[in-house]
């Protein structure tokens, strides 16, 4: 009997031992895994705002399968997206994560054009994106008015300036349009229209109005009689305004003068000579010289990067208070406003 209470109590000991490590070791697993579900919700917390690239190495160290299976990924118009490729995940940027009411977490992703070239010319810009990896598929072009835009082969894309970017569109849109220099203003038409001819600009990119906003067609004979009163970049194709320029319009016509006579000396039988006429019109007076513009040595607000004339010029930066020159781009040996 004794024997047997015995081995019954060992029994018990045996069982409970069991059960109580069971159960440590269950909680302790329960424990794991909360941890492990909180390091994933931190972790999809903590990849908004990255790369891909970045954000698919802090899921990979939160214990987060990165192969497609854990979660799924859309664009920002909630269209499936495929798993970017390895030259794509640079340039993809986590733009949000859905975790609630979901079977899997959702990652929002877009490919973000950098504000960074906003302000550039065109030609800049786009050394800056494909230095980056970046495709023409990756963003699209548009004017000012929100036309898709078309770059030609004759176009020069270091007249283009970036004037905004929109990230909130598949794909990112980026806003282009050809700036005229505002250091047109006062000088003649005819100073002006050979500036911008020797800049590469072409007629296309504006158009001339008159201070009622009436269209012009000034002809070459008649361009120094205008001058420009005034540059509007904020149109699709940009507005120049123009006045006459009275420097270079001739006066009003003198006057006929009355014929003048003299009496012959009393008792002489020789008719005297007549006076002769004046000239119905007095000769035009010549006009003062053109007015040259600025100085080569100061062409006032210039854009850096944008062609110029002549070599040596300087300007003053239309973005910050450099100082730029007029001087032979290394790239394509043109001349250019530089640091």
């Amino acid at each position: 009997m004794k024997t047997k209470h015995v081995l019954r109590n060992l029994l018990i000991l045996i069982v409970s031992a069991v059960v109580i490590g069971t159960g440590i070791e269950s909680y302790f697993e329960l424990k794991n895994q909360d941890r492990k579900n909180t390091d994933s919700v931190n972790a999809y917390s903590n990849i908004q705002g990255k790369t891909w690239d970045k954000a698919e190495q802090t899921l990979h160290n939160a214990g987060i399968k990165t192969d497609g299976r854990s979660y799924d990924l859309q664009d920002i118009n909630e269209e499936p997206l495929p798993t970017p490729t390895n030259v794509q995940s640079s340039k993809y940027i986590v733009k949000k994560v859905t975790t609630k009411n979901r079977t899997k977490p959702v990652i929002t992703l877009h490919i973000d054009v950098p504000a960074t070239i906003t302000g550039e010319n065109w030609e800049e810009a786009q050394d800056a994106l494909n230095e980056k990896a970046y495709q023409h598929d990756d963003y699209q072009l548009q004017d000012t008015s929100g036309s898709l835009l078309t770059l030609q082969t004759n176009d020069k894309p270091s007249l283009y300036t970036v004037k905004t970017i929109n990230n909130n569109e598949v794909p990112a849109t980026i806003v282009l349009h050809v700036d005229i220099p505002d250091n047109l203003n006062g000088q003649s038409w005819d100073n002006a229209r050979n500036m911008l001819t020797a800049q590469g600009y072409n007629t296309d990119v504006y158009k001339l109005i008159d201070t009622n906003s009436n269209l012009l067609h000034i002809s070459l004979f008649d361009a120094e009689n205008w001058k420009v009163k005034q540059v509007d970049n904020t149109t699709a194709v940009t507005n120049i305004t123009l006045e006459s320029n009275p420097a270079n319009i001739a006066p009003e016509n003198a006057p006929q003068q009355e014929q003048q006579t003299t009496s012959p000396p009393s008792g002489s039988t020789a008719s005297q000579p007549q006076t002769p006429q004046q000239p119905r019109f007095q000769s035009q007076p010549q006009r003062p010289s053109q007015d040259p513009g600025p100085k080569p040595s100061d062409q006032g607000k210039v854009h850096r990067g944008a062609f110029c004339t002549p070599e040596g010029a300087t300007g003053h930066s239309d973005r910050d208070s450099d100082i730029l020159t007029c001087r032979m781009a290394r790239k394509g040996g043109r001349l250019r406003w530089m640091n």
